[in-house]
């Protein structure tokens, strides 16, 4: 394949997955927004009223964001199906590197290391004191930190032409079409057949020789 055509096709990965994450993104957004909404609504704004210090501002976050988030993408991508919502409308799927269905530990992996900026941002925006109550940009060194973090993920993935992420490359997973990753599994099942039909006739040829033997030295 010519090196024009691989950068097409880690381009068009990279929008791809891009797109998915977007999508799951949006969605998440819309539902964590209504559920927190709701909560505020039907308890006086308790939650809110809450938010005195930075370690209850990044404990409700975590709770009502992060905790979400990392079950939204493990459960997703640990399914039969292999993805979520925005991989399965943009033909995506996660599987190992066999092409296989990955566990909910594995997801889990692959999502704690692929939001560790989103982390970073939390961190920073709200400890040890809210951005709202910091008048120096304490933040600013977090949310320089999490920014080159996600340069250097989507440096990787575009290396890689689309397929691993460095969330990838640690949880032993990749980002494959749905076709493509089917077609994986076939050809790794398809050579470990073959690899032991040769050992089991290697060993067959082993044994009618051992045995022609046997027999020359009874005559």
């Amino acid at each position: 394949m010519k090196r024009q055509e691989i950068k097409i096709l880690a381009s068009s990965a990279l929008v791809r997955r891009l797109a998915a994450y977007l999508v799951d993104i949006l969605l998440l957004f819309a539902a964590i927004v209504i559920t927190q909404f709701g909560l505020n609504a039907l308890t006086g704004r308790l939650p809110m009223r809450l938010f005195t210090s930075g370690p209850r501002l990044e404990g409700w976050v975590w709770l009502s964001v992060s905790l979400p988030t990392y079950l939204y993408f493990a459960l997703s991508e640990s399914s039969a199906r292999g993805a979520t919502p925005g991989k399965r409308l943009l033909g995506l799927r996660v599987t190992d590197v066999a092409g296989k269905r990955i566990g909910f530990g594995r997801a889990l992996l692959r999502t704690i290391v692929k939001l560790i900026p989103w982390e970073v941002t939390h961190l920073s925006l709200f400890l040890p004191t809210p951005i709202f109550l910091d008048g120096q940009g304490g933040f600013l060194p977090g949310l320089i930190t999490a920014n080159a973090l996600i340069v250097v993920y989507l440096a990787v993935v575009v290396m890689t032409a689309g397929k691993r992420g460095i969330h990838d490359l640690v949880a032993g997973t990749m980002v494959l079409p749905r076709v493509a990753s089917l077609a994986r599994r076939e050809a790794i099942e398809v050579q470990k057949g073959e690899k032991e039909w040769n050992t089991n006739r290697f060993n067959s040829l082993f044994t009618d020789d051992q045995f022609s033997a046997n027999s020359e030295e009874e005559r």
